[in-house]
């Protein structure tokens, strides 16, 4: 037989420490992202919420500008918030802010924009609705 033949069945089986330290590392890193994806669902949760409440809020306002119980005044102006929503708590800080011009090219048609910011961890936000209103 030739000494230069090498016998495989003398090689042993298994990892190396190096294999089972990547493996591990691999692992931690599995476990790191999961433990991060779980901390940041309730803080998506709680903005996603807050952001209904906000927009809830001025289409409620929109339905009181239509309804014609704000009259409408061009310029801005702040509104107060619908009380429905000052005591839910995902917004907190609500300010509504309404601006209304009037349409250059339709006679009694206004442009109205309607705004809440609102603080949601600790970070000011807000949603805002543009739209046209007919009024004689």
């Amino acid at each position: 037989m030739n000494n230069s033949t090498t016998n495989l069945s003398g090689l042993r089986g298994g990892f190396t420490l190096i294999e089972s330290l990547v493996a591990l590392l691999l692992v931690t890193l599995a476990i790191f992202l999961a433990l991060h994806l779980t901390t940041i669902q309730p803080r998506t949760m709680k903005r996603l919420e807050a952001n209904q409440a906000a927009l809830r809020a001025v289409e409620a306002s929109l339905e009181t500008i239509r309804g014609g119980q704000i009259p409408m005044v061009v310029g801005k102006t702040t509104l107060t918030s619908p009380t429905a929503y000052l005591a839910d708590p995902s917004v907190m800080g609500l300010q509504m802010t309404m601006d209304i011009s009037l349409s250059p090219t339709v006679d009694d048609l206004y442009i109205v924009a309607v705004e809440a910011r609102y603080v949601v961890a600790e970070r000011v936000r807000s949603r805002r609705v543009d739209t046209m209103i007919w009024s004689p």
